[in-house]
């Protein structure tokens, strides 16, 4: 009757569809569960939910999925089912579990035999991961998959973590670091570190909550000089468990004594000869130096590396004092300082005079000079200049030059800037006192931008976002360049591609503001120039301003990045992180490409790549019983990248091989030999006694032919045969005769 009257008969739509697996009765007024069709039960006021039903209207449905127990590597579940219809036992049910990051791979979905039970126990599951479980009904060889609401997750427990790995050591003087590799499988969120360091004296245990590493300070308190060996071993600890310890490394530190009795052997007005008793077993000393007082333009140490007990300093100032350090060395380790202070003989070298700063045509081109220092004695002196905008970074400054004469030309300055200049004599004897002046610079067409800065607009924005870029000009203010341009460079670095270029307007503005499209994923370095029109030799680029580094906006990184092996066929499986609700739509469209990186080193240094366009990957050359790190990315269809994903540590298991020393395999070739040249002696002698015997017997047959009767006799008598005395009697045998040799 389902069928009748179907031509003057247009279905309604099924609106309830849109709220899951249900449908329609009561003049497409009401919505109910396709659970309460052909039930025998009416539920709909118009008695439609049993129209049509007949024995063969069946259906069956798992419902009330729940977990019923779980520990660390299994989950029991248990659940309910629903008919539609008139469905008799027996039902038959097939549970399917998977990790929730390969939930996409219908490849890595585990199924469990086809069971008549409501509930089911998964085991061999990795503990403190979150699965996806759901359950197929099956009733007379029809399936029935689940509901989407009936698919649930559940996580299984946190579980032992494995051992940290790479447990190391190392002595930096007197402070001893250790560091080691988190445990392939944490098993759950590692909450601290415990680092055992043990010797004959004592048992020290250190708790470390943060990062992979301990530094131990001054060792020599520690542990006493007569016991320097060390046995090292880490353990991890996550919310409930504390894993098996580590491999145990055993360290035996060194201790470097320091110098003694550090003295001065010689000094006048410029250098100082310093001796000190030698200490055994070292490779060498470093000497440092530092003036005492504090002098803005002269910082840092200066270090000689010295292998004798004798060291003589020369350019040292007269009159000041300087504070000498003397360390021994072994290897990289160094022992503590010995430290001397030391004033030089004679008068300080006072600051040139007279010096002067000159801006001719008020450009940005400074002329510096000077007169030289006015000392007891004339000297061949050398001079150190430097210059910047600021006290601050005149101490800090780069920006420095060397030179014998008196006078220095300074270009390629800011304009419309003040600068501070400081002069000083450096040389034959150390540097002497400064003298410093400030000047302003004039105009410059070409000189750089000022105070370029940038800002980036990123809510909301679609393929392209807005990168606002802001600039004063060189000369705030200035009338006399009206025709200045500025040139805009971007380029791309990460592609190591331009990007675009600008030519803007310039003038007398005071700022200027550019507005550029960035692409997702990418980096940019932002250059800025001026340009001027000559109307003698053509357009002329300016100085650049210094790079500005910018990042677009970030595509989400791949996440739960997951290594589970499958013999040679080893599966990476992850969740992409650009499908986020919150992310554009037209990130939510895209289809990316994924690299996978692999390497031997934690930090993903020269590492292999593979790309896949699903979220999972079979990499099939990876060795057994070898520790790799492994990342994801997202590329997209311009080859701009995310961020990776947090790096895992895996290991793919031993293989079912035999593995043989090298003394196994020489014994194996050996025996092989042995037994082939036995052989092959075996066979020479068989081959000798055969022809041996073979003309022995043409011989015999020879002289016991009778040309009268046709025949050869051979009778007992006759031993030419050289065979034993049981042979059996032969008898005569005629031409017509065959003759059989056996």
């Amino acid at each position: 009757s389902d069928e009748e009257g179907c031509s003057a008969i247009i279905p309604a739509p099924n609106i309830c569809s849109d709220y899951g697996d249900m449908f329609m009765c009561d003049g497409n007024s009401t919505c109910l569960e396709s659970s309460k069709r052909c039930d025998r039960n009416h539920d709909c006021i118009d008695l439609t939910d049993e129209f049509g039903c007949t024995n063969e209207t069946i259906a069956v449905k798992v419902s009330n999925l729940i977990l019923m127990a779980t520990d660390n590597t299994s989950l029991k579940v248990a659940w309910d089912e629903k008919y539609i219809g008139h469905a008799d036992p027996p039902i038959e049910y097939l549970p399917s579990i998977v990790q929730q990051s390969a939930a996409s791979n219908h490849k890595a979905w585990k199924n469990d035999t086809w069971t008549t039970s409501k509930s089911h126990l998964f085991k061999d599951l990795t503990p403190n991961t979150v699965y996806l479980v759901k359950i197929y009904a099956k009733y007379n060889k029809t399936i029935f998959p689940p509901l989407h609401r009936e698919i649930k997750y559940f996580t299984t427990e946190v579980g032992v973590p494995t051992s940290p790995l790479l447990v190391k050591v190392h002595q930096q003087g007197e402070n001893l670091t250790i560091e080691w590799t988190a445990p392939l499988k944490p098993n759950g969120h590692i909450v601290a570190y415990h680092v055992y360091v043990s010797h004959p004296s004592k048992d020290l245990e250190y708790k470390v909550e943060e990062g992979t590493s301990l530094t131990l300070q001054d060792i020599k308190s520690i542990f006493y000089p007569n016991e320097r060996n060390l046995t090292v071993w880490v353990t991890a600890e996550n919310n409930e468990y504390i894993s098996p310890s580590s491999d145990k490394k055993i360290f035996q530190f060194k201790i470097v004594d320091s110098p003694i009795k550090v003295r001065v052997q010689f000094m006048d007005e410029s250098s100082v000869t310093l001796t000190w008793d030698p200490v055994d077993k070292v490779d060498g000393y470093l000497l440092s130096y530092i003036r005492k007082e504090k002098n803005i333009f002269i910082t840092g140490k200066r270090t000689k590396d010295i292998k004798k007990t004798t060291v003589t300093v020369d350019n040292l100032a007269p009159g000041v004092t300087y504070i000498f350090d003397v360390q021994s060395y072994m290897d990289d380790l160094r022992g503590p300082p010995n430290t001397l202070e030391v004033t030089m003989k004679g008068t300080r070298v006072p600051a040139p005079p007279n010096f002067k700063a000159t801006n001719k045509n008020f450009t940005t081109t400074v002329n510096l000079t000077w007169d030289p220092p006015l000392y007891k004695e004339k000297r061949h002196w050398s001079y150190s200049v430097m210059w910047g905008k600021s006290t601050n970074e005149l101490k800090q400054t780069n920006n420095t030059a060397e030179m014998s004469n008196t006078s220095y030309e300074v270009d390629g300055l800011e304009a419309c800037q003040t600068y501070s200049m400081a002069v000083m004599v450096s040389k034959p004897i150390g540097y002497g006192r400064v003298s410093q002046i400030q000047i302003e610079t004039g105009e410059d067409p070409l000189a750089p931008p000022k105070n370029v800065r940038v800002e980036t607009k990123f809510k909301n924005c679609y393929k392209n976002c807005t990168l606002v870029i802001t600039w004063d000009s060189s000369c705030p203010g200035s009338e006399s360049y009206t025709d200045l341009m500025y040139l805009l460079d971007i380029k791309e670095i990460t592609r190591n591609e331009p990007v675009s270029t600008f030519k803007l307007p310039g003038g007398n503005h005071l700022n200027v503001k550019h507005h550029v499209h960035l692409h997702w994923g990418g980096h940019y370095r932002v250059n800025l120039s001026t340009i001027i029109d000559d109307e003698a030799s053509g357009p002329k680029v300016g100085r650049s301003s210094k790079p500005i580094f910018v990042d677009g906006p970030e595509y989400p990184a791949p996440k739960q990045l997951e290594y589970i092996p499958n013999g040679n066929d080893d599966t990476f499986y992850w969740r992409s992180g650009h499908e986020s609700s919150d992310m554009p739509e037209h990130i939510l469209k895209m289809k990316p490409t994924f690299v996978l990186y692999v390497s031997y080193d934690k930090n993903l240094s020269k590492p292999r790549t593979y790309e896949s366009k699903t979220r999972n990957l079979v990499v099939p050359d990876l060795q057994h019983s070898t520790i790799y790190y492994a990342a994801v990315a997202l590329k997209d269809d311009d080859g701009y990248y995310s961020p990776k994903s947090p790096i895992i540590g895996f290991q793919k298991d031993p293989a079912d091989i035999i593995v043989m020393s090298k003394t196994s395999v020489v014994g194996v070739v050996t025996s092989v030999v042995v037994v082939v040249l036995l052989l092959l002696a075996v066979v020479a002698v068989l081959a000798v006694r055969h022809r041996r015997l073979a003309r022995s017997f043409i011989t015999f047959a020879n002289t016991h032919y009778d040309r009268n009767q046709g025949t050869t006799l051979i009778t007992t008598a006759d031993n030419n045969l050289d065979e034993d005395d049981d042979s059996p009697m032969i008898r005569g045998f005629s031409d017509d005769e065959p003759l059989v040799i056996a």
